[in-house]
């Protein structure tokens, strides 16, 4: 819980980060910065205020796993996320 809004531009140089939580925070817009860490495996954005993702997810090769549960994404969205997204196990 502690009331995150984005995340500062230092993320992107951890560049081996494999595992990254985020739930319980205030983000609104997915950190696009997340998209450049080659390894990122799974993310947990659950009980966030996002409502949407970038396209630019899709680039993220070897994403696993991503929480979104407590967000506000509207049916399209979500069925947009799991087609884009593929092999990733994404939980609303």
């Amino acid at each position: 819980y502690n009331k995150l809004t984005s995340l500062p531009r230092s993320f992107q140089s951890m560049k081996y980060l494999r595992v990254l939580a985020l739930s319980n925070n205030r983000i609104s817009e997915f950190p696009t910065a997340l998209v450049n860490l080659r390894f990122l495996e799974e993310i947990d954005l659950s009980n966030n205020e996002l409502t949407k993702l970038p396209a630019t997810i899709n680039g993220m090769r070897a994403l696993k796993i991503l929480h979104l549960e407590g967000n506000n994404f509207p049916i399209e969205e979500q069925e947009r996320i799991r087609k884009e997204l593929g092999e990733v196990m994404v939980y609303f």
